[in-house]
């Protein structure tokens, strides 16, 4: 644990990437990297350092064409409830920014993992328009 190597109060907050896919984002399990933030908030103030932030650095849901990929209005779903539940759950009060993955799909293969809001070509997925909603709506 970083803390048994001496790092407490040499921070300024902590990284992790609280990815749910394949599964739906507020599944309440244990497997379940999104629901981490408060385990590694309580350690954070165990140790003196509660008033810094837990950071989602990266994260994200792909369309594609394999079983466990989303539509494209799977991943407009997800990028809702990722975003709704990092901000208005209990995680508001100690976490910080939470970053999607990917801009742009990487290639045009639809058998890929497509993680970008927008298609190779820049054209816009639905998860885009929703992602500037709630850019919109987002509170600092």
């Amino acid at each position: 644990m970083m803390y048994d190597r001496g790092v407490g109060g040499f921070f300024d907050g902590v990284a992790m990437h609280p990815y749910a896919y394949p599964f739906p984002v507020m599944v309440d399990k244990d497997w379940n990297a999104y629901r981490k933030p408060r385990d590694i908030h309580d350690i954070m103030v165990m140790h003196g350092d509660g008033a810094k932030k837990v950071w989602g650095t990266e994260m994200g849901a792909p369309t594609g064409t394999a079983a466990k990929d989303l539509t494209e209005a799977g991943q407009a779903q997800q990028v809702r409830d990722y975003y709704e539940g990092w901000w208005n759950t209990t995680f508001r009060s100690f976490t910080g920014p939470l970053i999607w993955y990917r801009l742009r799909d990487e290639g045009t293969n639809p058998a890929d993992l497509n993680f970008g809001l927008l298609r190779y070509d820049r054209s816009e997925k639905p998860a885009f328009g929703t992602f500037q909603s709630l850019m919109g709506q987002s509170v600092g």
